[in-house]
């Protein structure tokens, strides 16, 4: 690995065959290095606003997530990205600091689930897709923001044999003497299931199954008879489209617009307005 630094005080305990190293940080510190881990050093400074707001309503959210072994989040994507400091934006500490305190709600009081990606593809989608509960304020939006960005396309080419062996094992029946063309399928707009005849799997389920950037993809067929999945974004796709937004805010969009854009009838409130106590 690369050498990182932190801020701060560190805490070693040696158990299960390892050593886990606790960083003990200020708040703005952690959010400074965590928006850069999540959000690049090369965005807007509105951008910047609108990602540190999600990244601070997570971790209050979640502050006793990792309670049981003995520190609030970890350093990785099952909580928030978190590499250590990293100083090549001033904008970014601009930004935590312009936003202090602030955190996103719905309902006025409920914090929110700061959902957010990579690149939509041009679309985001309900949370239920994903992740089965249905969150109000994580409703799909069409995103023109993030079209000629990184991430927005991708495709994977698969065997024949290889698809329809794979179709066979999750129970979607194919005959011999049906056209190939018949396994096609068109994700113009985001939907939940790849439908064949009878027959669906999750798209999720394929996603994770084939370690695909997104469920947004269409399954075509070529002259060799391959499989091709034509695919859209990177990510889960719910919440705040991170190339749209970095665009947004290149147009002259504010952090609120953003947060308004990508999540339905939230609003940004003081957290202590909420009775959550403020970290140090």
């Amino acid at each position: 690995m690369n050498a990182r630094k932190y801020k701060g005080n560190c805490s070693f305990t040696v158990g299960f065959r390892r050593i886990q190293a606790v960083n003990e940080i200020k708040l703005n510190d952690y959010l400074t290095a965590v928006v850069a881990a999540e959000g690049g050093t090369s965005a807007p400074l509105e951008f910047y606003k609108a990602q540190a707001i999600l990244c601070r309503t997570f971790l209050m959210a979640h502050s006793t997530k990792h309670a049981t072994d003995g520190f609030n989040v970890c350093d990785g994507t099952h909580c928030q990205a978190y590499h250590g400091m990293d100083n090549r934006n001033p904008d970014i500490l601009k930004a935590i600091i312009a936003t202090e305190n602030d955190v996103a709600v719905y309902a006025d009081t409920m914090l929110i689930t700061a959902a957010y990606h990579s690149n939509c593809g041009g679309e985001t989608q309900n949370s239920e897709n994903e992740w089965l509960q249905m969150l109000p304020y994580l409703r799909s939006v069409k995103d023109s923001f993030c079209m000629n960005t990184r991430n927005r396309n991708w495709d994977m080419k698969i065997p024949r044999k290889k698809w329809l062996d794979y179709m066979a094992k999750n129970g979607i029946k194919y005959n011999e003497t049906d056209s190939l063309h018949s396994i096609e399928y068109s994700q113009i707009s985001r939907k939940c299931y790849y439908v064949i005849h009878d027959d669906s799997l999750a798209f999720r389920k394929i996603r994770v199954d084939w370690g695909l950037k997104s469920s947004f993809f269409s399954v075509k067929t070529d002259s060799t008879g391959n499989v091709l999945l034509i695919g859209k974004g990177y990510g889960h796709g719910i919440g705040m489209c991170q190339f749209g937004a970095m665009n947004m805010a290149l147009r002259g969009y504010n952090y609120k617009d953003i947060l308004n854009y990508y999540f339905t009838n939230i609003s940004v409130k003081k957290a202590c307005e909420l009775g959550i106590a403020a970290f140090n």
